[in-house]
Formats: structure tokens, sequence, C-alpha cells
């Protein structure tokens, strides 16, 4: 048994209030902290292992950190 059905696009206007909170939450995206990267050279062995940098294991391929 087939059952086909035809779906059609309709957009749907934006709101003056989705407007706003498009616009709000740009502003806020914007605000948040920039960290300074992470420097592996200059951290004490301790606080490597116990973040779970010398653990015996590799590193992940698609980790962050090895980029």
């Amino acid at each position: 048994m087939d059952c086909q059905a035809i779906e059609t696009y309709q957009p749907i206007p934006q709101t003056r209030q989705a407007g706003w909170r498009f616009w709000l939450a740009g502003l806020l995206r914007g605000l948040e902290p920039k960290y300074p990267p992470l420097d592996l050279e200059v951290m004490s062995e301790y606080m490597k292992r116990d973040l779970g940098f010398l653990d015996g294991r590799d590193p992940r391929e698609d980790s962050k950190l090895t980029r």
C-alpha cells in the first residue's frame, strides 16, 4: 500500500515580536566572553592530569583541542 502526500511550502510571516527576539539574541550573542586559548606548555603537570591530558590515550582526531 502506498501513501503519497503533497506538501506545499507556505512562508510564515514574521511578527514584530519575533524580530525583536532575533535582534536581542544577536546582541546577547555578541556579549559572550572571549576566552583565551588553552596553553598546555605553561600548565602544571597535575592540572594536565586532572583535565585528562595525561591519561595515556591519544587525542581524538575530531577533537577541537587538537586543531
